[in-house]
């Protein structure tokens, strides 16, 4: 019984540590149409989105919110070795932005291969979510 207060204190204390970022990556396909499952009539199955969604979440601290252009860069790299960089400008405390890749986008880029979710400062990272397999391609110039 002795240890059972430590222990829940522990327990209480780590689940109450909040992210500031969170990002995550969902795939579109059939199966997530309820009509799938129950094999109801519906047009969507016929021809269905395919694709991959990147969710992002943040929760700012309250001071930051006084920082100068406050914002979001995210940079993904495709499987065909394209490269896309967005930037998500930040009003509020608490948010989400989706990034959506579907049909005919998709199969050209071939999906997502990696990405970088930046929360920035002007030119300062005050945060940073990295996909497991982020890493900085060396680009390389090709001889003429």
């Amino acid at each position: 019984m002795k240890f059972l207060i430590p222990i829940l204190t522990l327990l209480f204390l780590t689940s109450c540590r909040s992210e500031i970022l969170t990002v995550y990556t969902e795939y579109i396909n059939p199966d997530r149409l309820a009509s799938y499952h129950v094999r109801t009539p519906d047009p969507k199955l016929n021809c269905p989105d395919i694709g991959q969604r990147l969710h992002i979440k943040w929760k700012v601290p309250k001071e930051w919110m006084n920082c100068e252009d406050l914002h979001i860069q995210l940079v993904i790299h495709f499987k065909n070795r394209e490269k896309v960089s967005e930037r998500i400008d930040l009003k509020d405390r608490r948010g989400a932005a989706i990034y959506e890749l579907y049909n005919d986008d998709y199969f050209r880029t071939c999906g997502i291969l990696m990405y970088k979710v930046d929360l920035m400062s002007g030119d300062q990272i005050l945060e940073e979510w990295r996909h497991q397999i982020w890493v900085e391609l060396i680009e390389l110039e090709a001889d003429e």
